[in-house]
This record gives structure tokens, C-alpha cells and sequence, in this order.
């Protein structure tokens, strides 16, 4: 399958990757998909992306085994096995009180012990409820987080203001 996402950076950065065709893995114990490249599903959140100035539009070329959303049935039953997996053997990786440093443990683990994959992919909240509901009324980033840059196959550099005339 063919996936049209967006990349927010700096102008520099953008040139430079643009010219190249290769990022740089994004690593750390804060990313929310693991260690890898990371891209959105919407331009807006890419421009947003600490005030980004220049996004990347990407086209991304993955086979769907290969791509994993972390909210579909399978990407549920695997992050629930590696939980376990953690629990059972009384990790230090996982930590109770950090989600986002769990979050990123969980995806490390599913690309260390998954290497068939090739994407991880998931929607998360932009920020809090302002009322408790059932419904999710908030903005959901949806994200796109690549092992390497062997599935990138185009790359098209956009300036922030050819976009919003700033």
C-alpha cells in the first residue's frame, strides 16, 4: 500500500533531507512509536510540530503485513502480549508512573522482536478533556512511525509559507 504522510521540521533540516532522501531515527525514551521516523497522516499537525518550518510530504510504500496500527485488533493483541511478556518477567523497562516512557518500551519491543515490521501506526489525543465522556470528542494526531527509510519513495519539500503565506 501507498501512504501519503508529512514530516514537520526545520527548513534546514527539510533541505537537507530532501536532498539526501534520508532521515535520521528519532530516538529516546519520550517517542510514543519507539525509535524511527516519524510523519503524520495530516498536514496541519505536521505544520504544527513545533511550529514547523518546512514540512516533508512523503510517499511511504508498505506491504500491509509489514504496517501494524496499534489500535487494530492484532496491534491490540501484541502490545497486550509484550505487556505481559514485561509483567511476567518483572521488568525495569516498564514503569507505572510514565506513560509516555511505557508506551515507548512497549513499541521498541514489538520492533525489536518484530522485524517483519516495517510501520507502526496509532492515533493519539492532542491534549486533555475539558468534560469526562465515553465519547472521544478531542483532535486524535494520527502518526506514522517508520523502522528505517527503506519504505520512504518520494519526498517533496513544502515551505511553510507556501502553505500559509507566512
Amino acid at each position: 500500500m501507498f501512504l501519503t504522510c508529512y514530516h514537520g521540521t526545520t527548513l534546514e533540516s527539510a533541505a537537507k533531507i530532501t536532498e539526501t532522501g534520508k532521515f535520521n531515527l528519532s530516538s529516546g525514551d519520550k517517542e510514543w512509536l519507539g525509535t524511527g521516523i516519524y510523519f503524520f497522516f495530516d498536514i496541519d499537525d505536521a505544520l504544527n510540530w513545533r511550529n514547523a518550518e518546512a514540512v516533508i510530504h512523503a510517499i511511504i510504500e508498505v506491504d500491509s503485513g509489514a504496517y501494524l496500527d496499534l489500535a487494530s485488533e492484532r496491534g491490540k493483541k501484541l502490545c497486550k502480549n509484550v505487556m505481559d511478556y514485561l509483567t511476567s518477567i518483572e521488568s525495569k523497562i516498564v514503569t507505572s508512573k510514565d506513560e509516555e516512557a511505557n508506551q515507548c518500551s512497549v513499541a521498541n519491543l514489538i520492533w525489536a522482536s518484530c522485524p517483519e515490521i516495517l510501520a507502526l501506526t496509532c492515533a493519539f489525543p492532542t491534549q486533555q478533556k475539558s468534560i469526562p465522556t465515553i465519547m472521544e470528542y478531542r483532535h486524535m494526531r494520527r502518526e506514522i512511525c517508520l523502522r528505517d527509510n527503506s519504505p520512504i519513495r518520494v519526498l517533496n519539500l513544502i515551505r511553510r509559507g507556501d502553505i500559509c503565506g507566512k
